[in-house]
């Protein structure tokens, strides 16, 4: 646990070790930097750490991230229609929980205004989303998205970490999120969360009161 608060996160880690010993001034430098690069950005599966190596690697040769793709021979990340408002996810199907935790992993602070009980709510998606959040407090030096998705990735729910961190990246890849902006999108859904729970709820009172009524009048004939 020290290890994973200290670390620098992991994208920065590897640009920094293929860095070493290259000319960055000069252009020879900077194409052996892309081809040290393009065995890792082959190999690496996971969508936000892809994402972020793919941005840095393209900033750092002077060229856009598609003809970074082109000229290494790698897979496309997916194109995005640019200027679609902030709060539209790229995903429409994605429940609030997921859009929650993927915003809780781009900014871990928000966990400090998120008192939501989740304790009783049972499905895949608010357990998950109970997962990050408590992660986040165990570790309050964790920072970086990449850590988090690395520190859940033995616990929690893959096609759940898989399809959050696919949103989150998607997002971060078109763009500059201030804390502010973040904070408005997370509060705006934590309060429809709360709504949504709170119907669940209801309504497993109410299916919890008429099984009980409806057990007593089965009853009552017997007890004569």
């Amino acid at each position: 646990e020290e290890a994973l608060t200290n670390a620098i996160p992991l994208s920065s880690y590897l640009v920094q070790e293929l860095q070493q010993g290259q000319d960055l001034r000069k252009e020879e430098g900077r194409a052996a930097l892309l081809q040290s690069a393009k065995p890792l950005l082959k190999q690496i599966a996971a969508p936000l750490l892809s994402v972020m190596l793919r941005k840095r690697f393209a900033e750092i040769a002077g060229i856009p991230r598609e003809e970074l793709e082109s000229l290494l021979d790698i897979k496309p990340l997916p194109q995005i229609r640019r200027g679609a408002p902030l709060v539209q996810a790229r995903d429409t199907s994605l429940p609030i929980p997921l859009r929650l935790a993927a915003l809780v992993m781009a900014q871990p602070s928000l966990t400090a205004g998120c008192d939501v009980d989740l304790q009783d709510a049972n499905e895949p998606e608010f357990i998950f989303l109970r997962q990050v959040i408590d992660f986040c407090r165990d570790h309050p030096n964790v920072q970086a998205a990449g850590q988090i998705e690395a520190g859940l990735a033995e616990t929690a729910a893959k096609s759940l970490l898989d399809r959050t961190v696919r949103f989150l990246a998607m997002e971060e890849q078109e763009f500059s999120w201030s804390a502010e902006q973040i904070e408005v999108v997370f509060q705006d859904g934590l309060a429809k969360m709360k709504k949504e729970l709170e119907k669940k709820f209801t309504q497993a009172r109410y299916r919890t009161a008429k099984s009980t009524a409806d057990l007593k009048t089965s009853a009552a004939p017997n007890a004569k």
